[in-house]
């Protein structure tokens, strides 16, 4: 008797739900993953501009003991006048003639030497040969040598309002470098006007737009040090728009929001304002953060102190609302304003301050 066979048939792939199932997981991981991954990332270019920044602080600070002045070619006061608005010359590329050298005598004749300064009178500028900055030799001194990935040419498409020595038309121009964040965004550096003496008695006394304005008054800080970046609508290599997007380029309350940035909350120049019948926005600043210089990166997001930042709305309250440095002080009891945080801390920028 003929014995019958039987045939199992092979299974040719998976069936459609199957294949549901794997994308599904596979987005689900790749959905968890990448951010991790963005997250990682920006932890370690925040972590790596920090060193960074410390860096030139440690540079600035020793500079300082050896010279008896804050770092910088040019003075604050000459940095903050009128005409460095349209000049352009930042206050990290003024630091860093001093700090990484590169400053050469007038008759210097080489291809790579230029002329910056915040004044276009030549008598009021200064020869920089752009080939030996950061370059330790018999005359020039180095307390900070710029990482070559970290200091880059700000040219017109990347934002930097300027002339062609501070702020190039095109590529290969000859001109200041400037110093970036590890997110490829320049950094900012504040510097007192050591000429400014007395007591702080006034808002004005702190912070000024320039330093040969309205009065002709005297400053610590003045805004004109870094017009250059904070007037830029496209700015570094994430060209972020900082007129918009900055609160330190808000033309009602930018001064007001320096103060924030750059004041001291261990000192208050009218404690009488932290007492029952004081108003926090009525507090001013006696001395600079850190001491006497400020360096400042943006941050992830590529903009000073962002209006979007979460410390606008916890401590202004709004967007185009000013951020007062009385915003250091909370009330306790309906009784005084004791220091009690630092507002900069909920903003996302990476900020040192250093000198005596």
């Amino acid at each position: 008797m003929a014995q019958g066979c039987m045939y199992r048939q092979s299974r040719a792939g998976f069936s459609l739900i199957e294949l549901l199932v794997v994308l599904f997981i596979i987005g689900l991981v790749v959905a968890i993953v990448i951010p991790a991954l963005g997250a990682a990332r920006t932890v370690a270019r925040k972590t790596s501009t920090q060193a960074l920044i410390n860096q030139v602080g440690q540079g600035a600070m020793q500079f300082q003991t050896d010279e008896r002045r804050v770092p910088g070619a040019f003075s604050a006061r000459d940095m903050g006048a009128t005409e460095n608005a349209t000049r352009g010359m930042s206050g990290m590329e003024n630091m860093m003639l001093d700090l990484a050298g590169g400053v050469v005598g007038s008759t210097t004749t080489e291809t790579t030497v230029i002329s910056v300064g915040p004044f276009s009178a030549a008598s009021k500028q200064l020869k920089v040969d752009t080939a030996v900055i950061g370059v330790k030799t018999n005359s020039n001194n180095i307390y900070f040598a710029p990482p070559a990935k970290n200091y880059v040419a700000q040219i017109s498409g990347r934002g930097q309002i300027g002339d062609v020595a501070h702020a190039g038309a095109t590529e290969g121009d000859v001109q200041l470098k400037d110093l970036v964040d590890d997110f490829g965004q320049p950094l900012l550096a504040w510097t007192i006007d050591e000429g400014a003496i007395g007591p702080v008695t006034t808002a004005a006394d702190f912070a000024r737009v320039a330093s040969d304005g309205a009065g002709n008054g005297v400053s610590r800080f003045y805004w004109n040090q870094n017009a250059c970046f904070l007037n830029a609508p496209a700015l570094g290599k994430l060209q972020k728009d900082q007129v918009t997007g900055s609160i330190l380029s808000d033309t009602t309350n930018k001064l007001t929001n320096m103060r924030a940035l750059l004041g001291n909350p261990s000192a208050v120049a009218n404690p009488n304002e932290l007492s029952p019948a004081g108003q926090r926005n009525l507090i001013i600043p006696a001395a600079a953060r850190g001491g006497k210089f400020v360096i400042q990166s943006a941050g992830a997001d590529g903009i000073f102190l962002g209006a979007s930042d979460k410390g606008m709305g916890i401590h202004a309250g709004a967007r185009t609302a000013p951020l007062p440095f009385g915003a250091n002080f909370k009330r306790i009891d309906n009784y005084s304003y004791p220091k009690s945080i630092d507002v900069l801390v909920d903003f996302d920028d990476i900020i040192v301050g250093g000198g005596s």
